[in-house]
């Protein structure tokens, strides 16, 4: 039983000790670190420890974001909250992606041509869409070149069936997304060689090691770029492939057309439909191969668009971001601090989002994640007190007793007067812990050097000097030494002189003496505290830390 509740007593210190804390990276830093962390938990850090004392006016407070890397789900960015976020629109690579587009949509259309037949387009092929380049033109010659049906030659039947499953696979859309498929085959060739320049050029120069290796990871040769230059290769086979037997086709129909009913038509029926056989096999591996080209122009273009990102990030950029929110003002002398607050966007990472599918699926954002969610965080700077002024009821003693009048005026007799009593002043007194550790709570506890001004003594002639402890807005007790400027009866005047006459001015039958010192202990009223009791304090004004200006205000 005992040994449980001791395991129970010192567990929570030895997870504290096990768990290592995050403001330990900003050792090094000066000033008030407000740390964000990947996981969007905010850290107060000073010295590199965490705190819970808040900043203080004229105390350098920095903001630093966690550095992007390739498996952070999300970056954070400081934002202006009177001015809406908007995404970031890369120029590199735009004129790269839209040609992988255009291709890609040029390949749906070639796969999806053939289902759009029907018995018209065999009999009366589609005029609109042989208008659109020299393989619509052919394949409407194609479909309009006769083949005599009037034989029961079975050569004649074989090259008419051929010809129909020829316009079946080679239908007007077909013609039109081949013709676009052909042109844009050539801007997405210019298009890896314009990435394969930027990866040479820009990739060298990234600071960041892991962000290095993950470019040119996407730049070698023996990822996607190899596979798409031979999918691309072939591609452009099939294409001269299709147009060559094309071209064979048209030529066996016009041959077997001239022959008519003649006795070499058999031969010219069976050449026509060897070729028409041929050319319909070509078209069909263009229609069956155009989603495996696809696929494989989607892993380029994630390839692209995560250079895109990661080529435009500041090659010098290889660590969190350090931004040097100022210092803070103090605010005036009956209101508290200014509250800041600080604006951050949450957004998914560029570079993680375009990962892509597969390369990331451990780490992937969860579904509910939302984009551009704004984190706060509010800081309040503590005001320095840099000195007390406050009102001081003292008892002194240790000065010998001072000479003084006494009696009515007529009758006034020069005696000693005791200098030992309680007076009255006025307090001040510098703070010197809040020049080097005004963060802490007690810096306002050492009040020293104390000089009190007294209202019921000559000011001229009486010193109050010391040191003391005390307590912002309460008040302070002070011991010190109390040196006056003494004086002696004249030549002439002893002690127990009378005098007569009126008025009689003390100075005219003393004369000055030495500096003589004894000792005070005061205890004094913060004047800052009791006008707290008159006046009431301002209401703390928001502003944002970015900006500057009031939340709210316009």
């Amino acid at each position: 039983m005992l040994l449980s509740h001791l395991v129970a007593a010192i567990s929570p210190f030895l997870l504290a000790q096990a768990t290592p804390d995050p403001c330990s990276s900003t050792a090094g830093h000066r000033g008030y670190t407000i740390l964000v962390q990947s996981s969007g938990q905010i850290s107060h850090c000073r010295t590199g420890e965490s705190t819970d004392t808040p900043s203080v006016s004229g105390e350098r407070v920095v903001l630093q974001l966690p550095p992007v890397g390739l498996r952070d789900r999300y970056r954070f960015r400081l934002v202006d909250p009177a001015i809406l976020a908007k995404p970031t629109h890369h120029r590199l690579f735009r004129r790269e992606i839209s040609a992988l587009d255009r291709f890609k949509g040029s390949l749906n259309d070639l796969a999806i041509a053939p289902r759009g037949f029907d018995a018209q387009d065999a009999v009366q092929p589609n005029q609109e869409g042989a208008s659109l380049g020299e393989p619509s033109r052919d394949r409407a010659r194609v479909s309009q070149t006769s083949v005599p049906t009037g034989s029961t030659s079975p050569a004649l039947r074989a090259a008419t069936q051929r010809r129909l499953q020829y316009l079946q696979v080679v239908t007007p859309a077909f013609s039109a997304a081949f013709h676009k498929a052909r042109q844009d085959l050539l801007q997405v060739e210019n298009a890896v060689a314009d990435v394969e320049s930027a990866c040479a050029a820009k990739s060298p120069d990234i600071a960041d090691v892991e962000l290095r290796e993950a470019i040119a990871h996407r730049c070698a040769a023996g990822g996607t770029r190899e596979p798409l230059a031979a999918a691309l290769a072939a591609f452009e086979g099939q294409i001269d492939a299709f147009v060559s037997l094309h071209q064979a086709a048209r030529a066996a129909l016009d041959e077997l057309a001239m022959q008519g009913e003649s006795g070499s038509s058999e031969t010219a029926a069976h050449q026509a439909a060897l070729a028409l056989q041929r050319a319909t096999v070509a078209a069909s591996a263009l229609v069956e191969g155009a989603p495996q080209l696809v696929r494989t122009l989607d892993r380029f273009a994630r390839d692209v668009k995560f250079l895109q990102v990661a080529l435009s990030i500041s090659p010098a950029v290889s660590a969190g971001e350090r931004l040097v929110l100022g210092r803070f003002p103090a605010a005036g002398l009956f209101s508290r601090p200014v509250i800041y607050q600080l604006h951050l966007a949450r957004e998914v990472s560029p570079i993680f989002d375009s990962a892509g599918p597969g390369e990331a699926e451990a780490t992937s954002p969860p579904a509910s994640a939302e984009a551009n969610e704004v984190v706060l965080d509010r800081i309040q700077p503590v005001g320095r007190r840099l000195f007390s002024l406050e009102v001081a009821l003292m008892y002194s003693q240790g000065l010998p007793d001072h000479p003084g009048l006494l009696g009515r005026l007529g009758q006034q007799t020069l005696a000693q007067v005791p200098t030992q009593g309680f007076e009255g002043g006025i307090l001040a007194s510098l703070e010197p812990l809040e020049f080097v550790c005004a963060q802490h709570p007690w810096a306002g506890l050492l009040r020293f050097p104390t000089i009190i001004v007294p209202f019921t003594l000559n000011p001229l002639e009486n010193y109050f000097i010391g040191g003391g402890i005390g307590w912002n807005d309460v008040g302070s007790l002070s011991v010190g030494t109390h040196l006056a400027l003494t004086r002696q009866p004249g030549t002439g005047t002893p002690y127990g002189t009378q005098f007569s006459s009126s008025p009689i001015d003390l100075n005219h039958v003393t004369d000055p003496g030495p500096l003589r010192g004894g000792y005070f202990v005061s205890l004094s009223l913060d004047l800052l505290g009791m006008a707290h009791l008159f006046f009431e304090d301002q209401q703390p004004v928001v502003r944002d830390v970015y900006s500057g200006r009031e939340v709210g205000a316009h």
